[in-house]
């Protein structure tokens, strides 16, 4: 198997820096050949997988009255996190802890790493943090 991806790899090289005509059957050629070359390799290109995420309460710090939301997800995900609606369930948990009425994002948003395996993060969070305020008065 490693002599044929060997001469399949040698075959490519040669086919696209060497060869001057590149006509139909070496380009059909050459792109036959690319793509089994991707299925024979052991190393392949990680596809990274957009999920819908609902953040969730993660921890709740009442001394800073800072309330912490996250959505925890794995490697080959890209999360798309609803945050107006993580920032909704931040002024629920605001009143309920503080009794203050609204939630305000404090920073920006981070990943963390959740499970580790070896020096491998296997499972990641992204969190973002909401100081509990209460409403502007009215003029």
């Amino acid at each position: 198997m490693n002599e044929q991806i060997y001469l399949v790899k040698s075959y490519l090289l040669n086919t696209v820096f060497t060869e001057r005509n590149v006509g139909g059957v070496s380009l059909v050629c050459t792109a036959l050949c690319f793509s089994l070359l991707a299925g024979c390799t052991p190393y392949s290109v990680p596809i990274r997988i957009k999920t819908d995420k609902t953040a969730k309460v993660i921890s709740v710090d009442d001394s800073r009255q800072i309330i912490t939301m996250g959505s925890p997800y794995v490697y080959l995900e890209k999360p798309d996190v609803d945050w107006a609606q993580a920032r909704v369930d931040a002024a629920a948990m605001c009143r309920k802890r503080t009794g203050h009425e609204l939630a305000e994002p404090v920073g920006s948003t981070r990943r963390e790493c959740l499970r580790q395996v070896g020096t491998d993060c296997v499972q990641y969070a992204i969190v973002g943090d909401y100081r509990c305020i209460e409403p502007a008065e009215s003029q």
